[in-house]
């Protein structure tokens, strides 16, 4: 995967889609309707997912990954050719398992359980639910894989609504200690300037006053101030 500075507004945007897709079908009621939601809420988690991969890129060595892991937010892979030159590749990676290494180490630092992702929970069994009706639409083989229940709707709108509240609150959290760490720092470095300004203060008087004493080292003393040493 290749590094990008910008991305724009791609993941507010697919989003309203979702707003956009939901409001149709709660109009509608029309399996177009909820097919185009489907489509738009996979569309907005995975770019949700490529923001954060991007954002673990960017934080790699701050945070000391290691090859392999800098070669899985990259989805690359690397091998041999037949003149045994190194050659790298696209690595196409399962859904569910970019999802969970991803959000984990996305908040790892955080170090709380309310971010770990409990495979045993009705929010990822939603999850699969989703993905699988997903899957069905993009590669359909009959007729009836073009249709969706109001239950698998329903999985999709909560797994939608369950993986961004759980990207947003780990985001506010970095956010918040993260400005609790530049505060620090800015805390640090004011009280190194007020330091560094005392001691010049401090340098300056004894500098003064040792430059005040000299006329009169030199009138207790005037063979100082004629340039010969003083009788012993």
């Amino acid at each position: 995967m290749a590094e990008q500075d910008e991305t724009g507004d791609m993941v507010p945007t697919l989003l309203e889609d979702c707003i956009h897709a939901h409001a149709a079908q709660v109009q509608e009621q029309s399996a177009f309707a909820r097919r185009q939601f489907i489509r738009a809420a996979f569309a907005a988690i995975e770019a949700a997912l490529f923001e954060i991969r991007k954002k673990l890129l960017q934080d790699r060595r701050s945070r000391r990954f290691d090859a392999g892991v800098v070669c899985l937010l990259r989805d690359e892979t690397y091998g041999l050719d037949k003149k045994g030159q190194i050659v790298s590749s696209t690595r196409w990676g399962n859904f569910e398992s970019s999802v969970l290494f991803l959000v984990r180490l996305y908040t790892q630092p955080l170090r709380s359980k309310r971010f770990r992702i409990d495979t045993s929970q009705k929010e990822w069994s939603d999850l699969k639910t989703a993905l699988k009706v997903r899957h069905r639409l993009t590669h359909p083989k009959s007729e009836k894989d073009l249709d969706v229940s109001k239950t698998e709707y329903r999985a999709t709108c909560d797994s939608l609504f369950w993986i961004f509240g759980l990207l947003q609150d780990a985001t506010r959290v970095h956010l918040r200690r993260q400005e609790r760490s530049i505060n620090r720092q800015k805390q640090a470095f004011e009280k190194r300037q007020q330091d560094l300004k005392a001691r010049t203060k401090k340098m300056l008087r004894e500098l003064l006053a040792d430059v005040a004493q000299g006329p009169q080292n030199q009138a207790l003393n005037p063979a100082v101030g004629r340039g010969r040493p003083p009788a012993g």
